[in-house]
């Protein structure tokens, strides 16, 4: 598959001019410009029945490849998106319209790590697997609220850097191929040890401030175990 193929990505954030956003946008565009199709769905517009997942499934039936582009929320997909996986997984018509279809995922998180993302692509790793589709890899970007929704293409070197991986990308995929891992060493940021432990620090430190200020004294305690 080169011309032609149709893409569906599926951008898993609440945010529309968000940096999944912003992946989704640059994707297309690389993708139109090698002759293809990127249909863009956004997942909470269907999230708990707030639109019919008819109309979804049937741009599901009509792509040849899925992309799955999302924040990471708490170490893995944000939980709209593990509704649609499962809501997919338990429709037979939907099952067998995967079935097949290559599947890549791309995650992007705030803090500048992007092996954080691993687990979000391992979850999508799997959901492949399970439906029989082709799993074609995934990629991780560490630093998506420093883009914050901004075109990549008004990034300058940054986002040159960006475009240039998934431009790799949109070749492998073509070829159907799994991602190389030329795409995600454009993604990677590498940082001396001390800076690492001191960007980790403070932005740590931010989501104790923005906690506190939204009402939640204790981000250690596990609600979900009471």
């Amino acid at each position: 598959m080169v011309s032609g193929t149709r893409f569906l990505l599926l951008v898993g954030s609440p945010r529309k001019r968000g940096t999944s956003c912003s992946f989704a946008r640059t994707f297309g565009t690389l993708a139109a410009a090698a002759g293809c199709t990127a249909a863009v769905e956004h997942v909470y517009d269907y999230y708990d029945g707030r639109r019919p997942l008819a109309a979804l499934q049937e741009r599901i039936a009509e792509s040849d490849i899925i992309g799955i582009i999302a924040p990471l929320y708490y170490d893995s997909l944000p939980g709209a998106v593990v509704w649609l996986l499962e809501q997919l997984a338990g429709d037979t018509a939907a099952v067998a319209a995967l079935r097949g279809k290559g599947l890549f995922a791309i995650g992007q998180c705030a803090y500048p790590f992007a092996a954080l993302n691993e687990p979000l692509i391992a979850t999508c790793r799997c959901f492949a697997g399970a439906m029989a589709m082709r799993w074609q890899g995934g990629l991780g970007y560490g630093g998506g609220v420093m883009i914050d929704g901004a075109p990549l293409e008004a990034l300058g070197a940054k986002g040159e850097k960006i475009r240039s991986a998934l431009q790799l990308a949109l070749a492998d995929l073509l070829l159907g191929q799994e991602i190389s891992d030329k795409s995600q060493a454009l993604l990677t940021m590498r940082f001396p040890v001390a800076v690492k432990w001191l960007l980790a620090g403070l932005m740590n430190l931010k989501i104790w401030w923005t906690a506190r200020r939204m009402g939640v004294p204790h981000l250690s305690r596990k609600v979900y175990l009471q």
